[in-house]
């Protein structure tokens, strides 16, 4: 008995309101992709994904309302809030639709393969995304000059000196500083 697997996938993006834009506090769930790429290795510090969607597209809001980005200016301008910013949140989930063994009956499996933040947006057609995961929240954080001596730091305390610094820093979006507040950093050092 052969089973046929079919892929599924389910990318929601979630806008994070900035001063600029206020009221950005939709959430899309988008069942398709076109190209969906995603590197992770223990090698790299950052994991990435890149994202390719066709230009006329449907999709979905957390209501579920039909959203498009046809005639849309998707990254926005002084006139229109965008749909999407570098800093919106993105989940990528991937798995499989497979029947069960009861007549008409499937159970879909999915797992999330990322968990991170838009960081560049491609508005030709087709649309290309890049993200990269939860150290883009770091990136963010312009570091003081500032000398950490070995005498006195240790790998940890220079962690928590940049997150110290990070959540009181008020040029990044508050959403940032939140997340970073609320990150549970652990370092493990080898002796």
């Amino acid at each position: 008995v052969s089973i046929m697997l079919r892929l599924v996938s389910k990318i929601t993006i979630k806008q994070i309101a900035r001063a600029e834009y206020p009221t950005r506090t939709k959430t899309f769930i988008l069942d398709f992709v076109n190209s969906c790429e995603i590197s992770s290795s223990w090698e790299n510090f950052t994991a990435t994904a890149e994202l390719i969607f066709p230009k006329d597209l449907y999709f979905t809001d957390e209501n579920s309302q039909k959203v498009t980005w046809v005639g849309k200016n998707t990254i926005g301008s002084a006139a229109t809030t965008p749909l999407l910013l570098r800093g919106d949140k993105i989940t990528i989930e991937l798995g499989y639709i497979y029947p069960t063994g009861v007549a008409n009956e499937e159970k879909i499996d999915t797992n999330v393969e990322f968990d991170g933040y838009i960081t560049e947006i491609n508005n030709d057609a087709p649309i290309r995304i890049k993200c990269e995961d939860k150290m883009w929240l770091f990136k963010q954080v312009r570091c003081k000059n500032q000398v950490f001596p070995s005498a006195t730091y240790k790998l940890d305390s220079i962690i928590e000196a940049l997150i110290s610094q990070a959540t009181t820093d008020t040029t990044i979006y508050q959403s940032i500083r939140d997340e970073l507040s609320a990150s549970n950093v652990t370092v493990i050092t080898g002796t």
